[in-house]
């Protein structure tokens, strides 16, 4: 998590924003180096219904979003343990 998340995820998770902003295609992209497609990497990295969070921060407060989406997901997965071996 400490060496993915600045490099890699926060900028993901930024793109996921102009994406719903009208900013950004979900199937291509030329900020990737040389340009490709984007759906692969939406469908691995974005997909998840917690990343709807992201609309309410600023590109600014990104990292805040991110630690908020890890403790959320957190959460839930010890939620669903504890339902299902109650």
């Amino acid at each position: 998590m400490p060496v993915d998340t600045f490099p890699q995820y926060i900028p993901y998770l930024e793109y996921f924003k102009n994406i719903f902003s009208g900013e950004a295609s979900i199937f291509y992209s030329l900020a990737k180096s040389i340009g490709g497609e984007m759906y692969g990497l939406f469908t691995y990295y974005l997909a998840s219904p917690f990343n709807i969070i992201v609309l309410f921060f600023d590109n600014a407060y990104m990292p805040v979003a991110y630690c908020l989406i890890v403790l959320i997901k957190t959460a839930s997965s010890r939620l669903k343990f504890f339902l299902v071996f109650k």
